[in-house]
């Protein structure tokens, strides 16, 4: 949708006429916090929390994109759960602390139903 950390230009970009559309982006998926890099990561339903880092979406890439894009404004609506506390079956709760996210979307505004713990 948005496009990966080498190249911003995802579907949603090639939709957009510059300064003119408005982007509304609707999201539900669970979030993971990355084992090695504390990363906030979207983690589709073919992702492995084990290897979220592999296999999901970084958080920091999707905005980092997102801000990239000519739209006149941007709403992002997160319906996610950040769960950092289910990573690994079978073992004692785990609770990590995910780096710290700026979000700087010119005429942006994101709604999220979840804090970052």
């Amino acid at each position: 949708m948005s496009g990966n950390e080498q190249n911003y230009k995802g579907k949603l970009f090639n939709a957009i006429k510059s300064g003119k559309s408005d982007a509304f982006i609707y999201y539900t998926v669970h979030e993971a916090p990355g084992l090695k890099d504390t990363k906030g990561y979207f983690a589709p339903i073919e992702a492995d929390p084990q290897y979220i880092e592999l296999s999901g979406y970084p958080v920091n890439v999707f905005y980092q994109n997102l801000s990239m894009y000519p739209a006149g404004s941007i709403t992002v609506v997160l319906d996610t759960c950040f769960s950092g506390v289910t990573v690994l079956e079978n073992i004692s709760p785990l609770v990590l602390n995910v780096d710290k996210l700026t979000i700087n979307i010119k005429n942006g505004l994101v709604l999220s139903s979840s804090a970052g713990k």
